[in-house]
Formats: C-alpha cells, sequence, structure tokens
C-alpha cells in the first residue's frame, strides 16, 4: 500500500544526498533534484491499479494507455531538456505518470462502478502526508541542530531514525494491520 512505501519514499527524501553518497559516490551528487523527482514517481505508482483492467480483460487498453505515456513521456523530455537542462527529463516523467495514474485510477473506478474517492481514501492520505512533512522536517532541523556531519552512512542512519521513530509510532497499529492482512498471520 502507500503507507509503507510513502514513510520509506519520503525518508529517502530527507535523507536523499546520504542515500546518494552511500548508494553511488560524491561526482553523482550533481543529480540530487533528479534522484528526488524519481523518488516522487516511485511514490505515484500506488495508484497504479492495472490489475483492474487485467481482470476486466481490458488488456489492450491499458496497453494503449502506457504506449501512449511512453511517446508522451519522450516528446515531453526533450521539450523539457531544451527548456529547463539535465533536470527537464526528470520533470517530464513526474508529470507523464501522474497523468497516467489520474487515468489509470479514473478508468478503474469506471470500470468498477464506483468512484475514485471510494478506491483512495484521500484524508488519510492527506494526513500521512503531513506526518511525513512534520517529521521530516524535524528530522532535517534536529540533524542539523546535533551539527552531525560525518560519515554518510551514519548520517543517513541518524537521520532516517529520527524521522522513522515517530512515523513507525504514529502509525504502527495500520502498518501491522496491513502486514497481517497481506501475510494473513497473525503479528499483533
Amino acid at each position: 500500500t502507500y503507507m509503507v512505501s510513502w514513510i520509506i519514499a519520503v525518508g529517502a527524501l530527507v535523507c536523499a544526498k546520504d542515500l546518494m553518497l552511500v548508494l553511488y559516490d560524491e561526482k553523482y551528487v550533481s543529480g540530487l533534484g533528479i534522484f528526488c523527482l524519481y523518488i516522487v514517481v516511485d511514490m505515484m505508482k500506488f495508484a497504479n491499479v492495472s490489475i483492474i483492467f487485467s481482470i476486466t480483460n481490458r488488456g489492450r487498453e491499458l496497453l494503449k494507455y502506457s504506449f501512449a505515456a511512453l511517446i508522451m513521456n519522450g516528446l515531453l523530455n526533450v521539450v523539457l531538456y531544451n527548456i529547463m537542462g539535465i533536470i527537464g527529463p526528470a520533470i517530464a516523467t513526474v508529470i507523464i505518470t501522474l497523468a497516467l495514474s489520474v487515468i489509470i485510477m479514473s478508468r478503474s473506478a469506471k470500470l468498477l462502478n464506483t468512484h475514485v474517492s471510494r478506491l483512495l481514501d484521500f484524508r488519510s492520505m492527506l494526513v500521512l502526508l503531513l506526518q511525513c512533512s512534520v517529521c521530516g522536517v524535524t528530522a532535517i532541523l534536529i540533524r542539523n541542530a546535533l551539527n552531525i556531519d560525518s560519515m554518510p552512512l551514519i548520517n543517513l542512519i541518524v537521520t532516517f531514525a529520527i524521522y522513522g521513530t515517530p512515523m513507525m509510532l504514529l502509525n504502527y497499529k495500520k502498518i501491522f494491520a496491513l502486514l497481517k492482512e497481506i501475510n494473513g498471520s497473525k503479528l499483533l
């Protein structure tokens, strides 16, 4: 579900520079903005309920949407690269992914004879984003106040712990309920 994905993704955004330094190398830090945009793209993919197309024998329709998105992404990549430089294609991907997610979610709701608001709990999503934002900003402020600027791995662990601990405490019941549902076992 989006809950666990978003908690991890926002944590990755909060710790993005250190995460890049741990995963890659100093020479890639110039692409930090692009790295962050692709994390946002991954956050949007929760809304991809394409399985509904398969269940309702609408695989061809999904293929058409995907192919159109591919073409549009390619075109928008070129346009935004010429306007914005290297970050342009990443922004193009965010725009196209968002548009495709909206189209697929809307169409999925229609195929199920319902409304998008019944498929997505917008209030819970907003609350989670608010929690992530507050905990993320708090983690950055605490990290800066502590003036820990040692090794990137240590920074990553400390900052993610400062962010992740309250996020887990705020959401552990929901997360365990989801895990229980997914695994079909009793975790609580």
